[in-house]
């Protein structure tokens, strides 16, 4: 039981740059919710009508609620809000409001890029750079969350944003007053929360007397609704792109309907089936809702409670406050006659809660921003590279040009992919980045933590290939400057392609190329072909080939050459012909051979020439020929030949000579057969002259001997 005492002040508020009773509490109205912050606003009258706002605001105050011979009850924060109203006779009119440091979060408003960060180090890291330290907060969770590798902050202030990453996860956060602090507890669960420093269970007492010094519970009233049952979540994984990813969650199978949510960026199935309890418990924590009225100063949001001495036994329970609206008042204490005894403390609030048995996860309220349209970023490398950062799943690192953080060098943002023209498994096409590049890109469905990039713009310091000056040129050209350039300049119209260093074409099967004009190939140094099989070159007209030093031709089988009018060969200094085994000549008209210096042929074994018709051989000067071993020569019809001034021929044993019918010789001085000591003479005048040692003339018919004188020795 609280006892009140008379002329007791109930309420105060302290300002900690003030004088403990600067001021006096006439009035209070308060709101407390879990994952929310609580607001007290406050009518004080003060004896000073020259308060400084400029050493209350933002700074610490205490409210503090007495319960007479009990433990008082403090509400720790800070001063959001004052006012210097009207004045009376005796006061001067303020007005202040109290809110949590917490709140100290709305007034930052940025983006900024967390990356390989769990809820729990985003918590930390929000608070620490919000100037909240270890003092200032506690992290009281029971169960374990993914690290994310990309969650965004973007255009929000820290409040929201800290908020909606708590609802997500079903995470809420209550306040804790304690050493003269408000302390953020943040927690996952019904069991970490604390009980009302009261002995016993809290009484329900629909008719209480108005002098009733005990707390109890005036009115209550259960509402219940019909909630969606299922809740089935699914999402797509690019680096996993054939899992599919999805789960369910029903933990009232007597509910009907179905949430189905697609895109809650979960990486796996764990996290999917977990985050799909969450929202499961988030639907089912509106269904049950008690809400009443009390007197019991103890009530603050996120604190448990026992009920007890209710008519519906079902209802004398343990219950969580999710929300509290509390409001007091002392006029009595500044009338102009106070009065004597014991005078009614003037407070009430009105609640509401949830059975202990149903877990607590805040409603998903605070806006997700959006990006509907596109955005810049700049495309990053390691370490001041020309080339860009880019993985093994062709991903790069840009800086957002939102980003509040200074991180550089590759560091900005973990990868993210950028829209290629055309991609598949093991093909596609990619024109990879520079450093320092404009990227635009944009969010899958709008959700800032799903970055696409999708592609890049050019820029006075990345300027474009195709400008007004070759408007009619469409150009691809890399940093290394190879290039290809399509000209559509009406009567120019051009392709040019250029490598900077080398050209590799490589082709499966066939390559079909068509010139309708010229074709001209310049060769710096060298130049080689490789054909595997047949190749055919057709020129319709003129072929000229120019080389400058040798030219090495090799037919590894055989080679036919076949020219349809004349072929003129004009080698410049020696040619040599090798065949290795036979070589065949045919010659469809005349064949003219011009030495200008020595010729000689040599034939290893035999040699035939055939002749069809008419065989002419003029030399200039000598001409020999030396035969190995025998030499014939068959003459189809007749045989002339003429000999300028002489003619030697000498047979190395025999020689004979063989006529069918006619032979005849002719001299023009004289004729000479001659056999060691024999001899024959015959001159142009007709003397025949027979020498030798012995002359023997027989024959078989008679032997006739004609002349002007026969001189018989």
């Amino acid at each position: 039981m609280v006892q009140y005492f008379s002329n007791q002040p109930f309420y105060k508020l302290h300002f900690s740059e003030l004088e403990e009773n600067a001021v006096k509490v006439l009035s209070f109205e308060g709101e407390e919710n879990l994952s929310r912050l609580f607001e007290y606003r406050f009518d004080l009258l003060s004896e000073d009508a020259e308060l400084d706002a400029a050493s209350i605001l933002n700074k610490k105050a205490t409210f503090i609620l007495t319960r007479g011979d009990e433990e008082p009850i403090k509400i720790h924060g800070i001063i959001s809000h004052f006012e210097q109203r009207g004045r009376t006779p005796d006061y001067v009119s303020y007005y202040a409001v109290l809110v949590p440091k917490m709140w100290r979060l709305t007034l930052t408003y940025q983006s900024e890029i967390y990356q390989q960060m769990n809820i729990e180090k985003v918590i930390k890291k929000v608070m620490e750079t919000s100037g909240f330290f270890g003092q200032d907060f506690e992290i009281n969770l029971s169960e374990s969350y993914p690290e994310l590798e990309y969650v965004v902050q973007y255009r929000e202030t820290n409040f929201n944003f800290l908020n909606r990453r708590l609802e997500h996860f079903g995470i809420y956060y209550r306040f804790d007053h304690r050493n003269d602090n408000d302390v953020i507890v943040f927690t996952d669960a019904n069991d970490n929360l604390p009980k009302i420093a009261l002995d016993g269970d809290l009484r329900y007492s629909a008719d209480k007397d108005q002098l009733d010094e005990q707390e109890t519970v005036s009115e209550l009233t259960c509402q219940q609704r019909v909630v969606t049952g299922l809740v089935k979540l699914k999402d797509y994984n690019y680096l996993y792109p054939e899992k599919q990813l999805e789960a369910e969650s029903q933990i009232d199978s007597d509910s009907p309907g179905m949430y189905y949510e697609f895109g809650d960026n979960f990486e796996d199935d764990n996290q999917a089936a977990a985050l799909a309890k969450i929202r499961n418990q988030e639907i089912l924590a509106g269904k049950t809702v008690f809400k009443g009225k009390s007197d019991c100063r103890l009530f603050q949001a996120g604190f448990k409670f026992k009920l007890g001495r209710h008519y519906r036994e079902e209802w004398n329970n343990e219950y969580i406050l999710t929300r509290v609206l509390s409001r007091g008042t002392q006029r009595g204490l500044f009338s102009i006659l106070p009065r004597a005894g014991k005078i009614e403390p003037t407070y009430q609030n009105y609640f509401e809660a949830i059975p202990i048995d149903i877990a607590y996860r805040p409603p998903r309220r605070t806006p997700i921003p959006r990006i509907p349209g596109i955005m810049s970023a700049r495309i990053e490398s390691a370490a001041g590279d020309e080339y860009a950062y880019i993985d093994d799943h062709g991903r790069y690192r840009a800086k957002m040009l939102f980003d509040v953080t200074d991180r550089t060098n590759g560091e900005a943002t973990l990868p993210i992919r950028q829209v290629q023209a055309y991609s598949g498994s093991g093909y596609g096409m990619h024109f990879p980045n520079h450093a320092d590049a404009e990227m635009v890109w944009a969010c899958v469905d709008g959700d800032v933590d799903r970055p696409v990039g999708l592609g890049t713009v050019p820029n006075p310091s990345n300027s474009s290939p195709s400008t007004g000056g070759n408007k009619a040129q469409s150009v691809i050209r890399t940093a290394g400057q190879n290039e290809l350039t399509l000209d559509d300049t009406t009567g120019s119209e051009n392709i040019y392609l250029h490598g900077t260093k080398d050209w590799t074409i490589d082709i499966v099967n066939d390559k079909n190329q068509t010139i309708g004009h010229d074709e001209t190939a310049q060769v710096g140094n060298n130049r080689s072909r490789n054909v595997g099989n047949d190749e055919s070159v057709s020129v319709g007209h003129d072929r000229s080939r120019n080389v400058g030093n040798n030219e090495t031709v090799s037919v590894g089988n055989n080679r036919d050459q076949t020219v349809g009018a004349n072929q003129s060969v004009t080698v410049g200094s020696n040619s040599t012909l090798n065949v290795g085994a036979n070589r065949s000549e045919k010659i469809g008209a005349n064949h003219t051979e011009s030495v200008g210096g020595n010729a000689k042929q040599t034939v290893a074994k035999m040699k035939t020439e055939m002749v069809g018709l008419v065989k002419t051989s003029t030399i200039g000067g000598a001409y020999q020929i030396t035969v190995g071993a025998a030499m014939n020569e068959t003459v189809g019809g007749a045989k002339s030949e003429q000999v300028g001034l002489s003619k030697t021929v000498f047979v190395g044993m025999s020689s004979k000579e063989q006529i069918g019918r006619t032979k005849k010789l002719t001299a023009g001085e004289k004729i000479e057969l001659i056999c060691g000591s024999g001899k024959i003479t015959i001159e142009k005048n007709g003397k025949i002259t027979i020498e030798g040692t012995e002359l023997n003339l027989s024959a078989s018919g008679p032997v006739t001997i004609n002349g002007a004188v026969v001189d018989i020795n």
